[in-house]
């Protein structure tokens, strides 16, 4: 990731940092197949891309502001939004806790990553 697409060293986004669409355009995500729990690691890279085309990775991989701004709230909600349609109903409940993509994001990963590498070490 370039200097350009990391957020700023408070986390606070800016409006020319990030490609939110107005609604959600499934044109986007329309070639991710839902996550089912057995091909976490085919959707997770494709969620990434998704995540990297819009700008919005450190809302995966950077902590939770203590103050989130309205434009971090508006982007939170997006990518939050983007993770639980694209996995599927039986998994949705295990993110009914959740408030942010983020904690969605890692409560996905310690359920299916340690199965996607059992999954692995079997073909072996």
């Amino acid at each position: 990731m370039s200097d350009n697409d990391s957020l700023p060293p408070d986390n606070a986004l800016r409006m020319d940092d990030i490609d939110l669409p107005m609604k959600l355009d499934n044109s986007q995500s329309a070639g991710i197949s839902p996550l089912d729990g057995s091909n976490y690691a085919s959707w997770k890279k494709a969620m990434r891309v998704l995540f990297m085309r819009n700008r919005l990775l450190d809302l995966l991989d950077s902590e939770v502001p203590a103050n989130p701004d309205a434009l971090w709230r508006r982007a939170n909600g997006w990518a939050f939004a983007e993770i639980f349609f694209r996995v599927s109903p039986d998994i949705q409940c295990n993110l009914s806790d959740t408030m942010s993509a983020r904690e969605a994001w890692l409560t996905l990963e310690n359920l299916y990553l340690g199965s996607s590498l059992e999954n692995l070490f079997m073909l072996l």
